[in-house]
C-alpha cells in the first residue's frame, strides 16, 4: 500500500511540474496576456477538446499577439488545435492566414479543402476570396460568388454582379471580407453562418 501511495504522490508531482512548465514558459503568460485561470482553460479546453472554445482562445491569442511572434505562433497552434477538433471558423482563419500573411498557398487551400467539407457555402466564399485575390481569376471567383447569391448567403448579398462587372468593386468587397477575418471580429455575424 505504501508503494502505491509513493507512485500515486511521484505521479501528481510530475504532472504538477509539467503544468507548472507549460504555465512558465506560455508566451502569452510570459507577456502578461493571461493569467493562471486563463491559462488552465486553455488547458482544459484541450482535454474536454471544445472546438469552439479552443477557436476563441486561439482568436484571444492572435489579438494580443502586437508583432511578437511567439504569441502568434501559439494563436496558429491554438487555431491548429481548434480546427483539428472540427471548428470551421479556425479553418477559415487559417486559410487566410497561410494564403495570404504566410504566402503558403498550398497549405491554405489545405484548410479551404476542409472548410468546404464542413460547410459548403462558407468553402466557397473562401475559395472564391482565394480566385480573385490571389490568382486574379475574376471569373471562377465571381461564378461562386454568383451561385452563392442564389443560395441568399448572407455575406455576398450587396456585392454588385450584374452586367457589366466592376472587378475593382468586387476585388474591394473580397478584400474587405478577408480583413474582417484575419482581424478576428465576430463572424458569425459578418459572415451570416
Amino acid at each position: 500500500m505504501k508503494k502505491i501511495l509513493i507512485g500515486i504522490g511521484i505521479s501528481i508531482a510530475l504532472i504538477m511540474g509539467l503544468f507548472i512548465i507549460s504555465y512558465m514558459t506560455n508566451p502569452l503568460v510570459a507577456n502578461n496576456k493571461i493569467n493562471l485561470s486563463g491559462f488552465t482553460q486553455i488547458q482544459l479546453l484541450s482535454l474536454t477538446r471544445n472546438s469552439d472554445k479552443m477557436g476563441f482562445m486561439a482568436a484571444y491569442a492572435y489579438s494580443v499577439s502586437d508583432k511578437n511572434q511567439r504569441i502568434e505562433d501559439y494563436s496558429i497552434y491554438l487555431y491548429e488545435k481548434a480546427s483539428y477538433f472540427g471548428d470551421v471558423e479556425s479553418d477559415v482563419f487559417l486559410g487566410l492566414y497561410f494564403n495570404f500573411i504566410k504566402n503558403d498557398t498550398s497549405k491554405g487551400l489545405q484548410y479551404f479543402n476542409k472548410v468546404m467539407k464542413k460547410s459548403e457555402n462558407v468553402g466557397s466564399l473562401c475559395f472564391a476570396i482565394h480566385y480573385i485575390l490571389k490568382e486574379k481569376n475574376y471569373e471562377k471567383g465571381i461564378d461562386l460568388l454568383k451561385k452563392l447569391q442564389a443560395k441568399n448567403f448572407r455575406s455576398v448579398m450587396k456585392i454588385n454582379l450584374e452586367d457589366p462587372i466592376n472587378y475593382e468593386s468586387i476585388k474591394k468587397e473580397m478584400e474587405n471580407l478577408k480583413n474582417v477575418y484575419l482581424e478576428k471580429k465576430d463572424m458569425g455575424v459578418e459572415f451570416g453562418w
